[in-house]
């Protein structure tokens, strides 16, 4: 089995399926889209824009981040493969975890999005993603 490769900046990336913008979860304005991306050789990516109660929700409750976001999330075959991956909820848990928290330059520890990547291996557990360093898999640290 051919392991996927992580994209390079330079690798074109093809915008396959789009929320639009989303609509309130209980009242609460959290996402403004989920979209989902193909990169050639590499394979599929979620990629959340989540706002500043979106940060906040999910960073005190994860599941009702992740509920908030798979009601979102496009109708689309390979967005349901996805959610179905552990290593995709790992993802987002680290998100979330690191989502409130700003660098001293004013960018987010967790992205402006959250970028949630199938071919990513799952961890053992949560905790594996977020004492990472860099925190989930990104290519800065804090």
């Amino acid at each position: 089995m051919a392991v996927a490769s992580q994209p390079t900046q330079a690798q074109a990336q093809t915008l396959v399926a789009n929320s639009g913008k989303c609509a309130p979860w209980r009242g609460a304005d959290l996402y403004n889209f989920v979209r989902l991306y193909y990169y050639p050789g590499s394979g599929y990516q979620l990629q959340i824009a989540p706002t500043i109660n979106g940060r906040i929700f999910a960073n005190y409750d994860f599941s009702v981040g992740w509920a908030a976001m798979t009601a979102c999330a496009p109708s689309h075959t390979k967005v349901k493969e996805l959610l179905g991956k552990t290593t995709i909820r790992q993802q987002f848990d680290c998100h979330a975890y690191w989502g409130t928290k700003k660098f001293a330059s004013g960018g987010w520890w967790g992205g402006p999005t959250w970028d949630l990547e199938g071919w990513r291996p799952a961890r053992a557990n949560d905790s594996e993603w977020i004492w990472d360093v860099p925190p989930c898999g990104s290519s800065s640290s804090p």
